[in-house]
């Protein structure tokens, strides 16, 4: 009896379809409103000092955007090897439509988003890329 639920479960996860993601899909907030960055800025003026850029146009945030932006994230003691995978994967998710991450693929993605944390990315933000990538990873407690 064990043997054949041992068995019935191999087969299913090898016939099982992989998680296809589409990273073209705006990455949403936990309010389900997509995550925006300004597009077109109108310059500070110079007659006032301080002053900062105004944002005139946002766009939402892709997943494959957020994902792009964390593997390029410089990251102290990546091998050769490291910053190939990651450019490589980075090009790939960028604007991919229907893709389905292997189990390194998806590791190399996963610890990009997390180390992206100390260059300025939210957790929430994290997380919410992460249950798109790796829901079993992202479990409520």
């Amino acid at each position: 009896m064990l043997r054949t639920s041992i068995i019935t479960a191999i087969l299913i996860a090898c016939v099982m379809p992989a998680h296809a993601i589409d990273f073209t899909a705006p990455l949403l907030n936990e309010d389900g409103k997509p995550y925006e960055k300004c597009a077109k800025f109108e310059p500070a003026k110079q007659d006032q000092p301080g002053a900062q850029p105004i944002c005139k146009e946002t766009v939402s945030i892709t997943l494959g955007q957020f994902v792009f932006d964390a593997l390029n994230v410089p990251e102290q003691g990546l091998t050769n090897e490291g910053i190939v995978s990651r450019g490589l994967l980075a090009i790939k998710v960028k604007s991919a439509k229907d893709m389905e991450l292997t189990d390194v693929q998806r590791d190399v993605a996963k610890a990009a988003l997390l180390n992206s944390l100390k260059n300025g990315n939210f957790p929430v933000a994290i997380v919410q890329a992460l249950k798109i990538i790796d829901p079993a990873a992202v479990k409520d407690k």
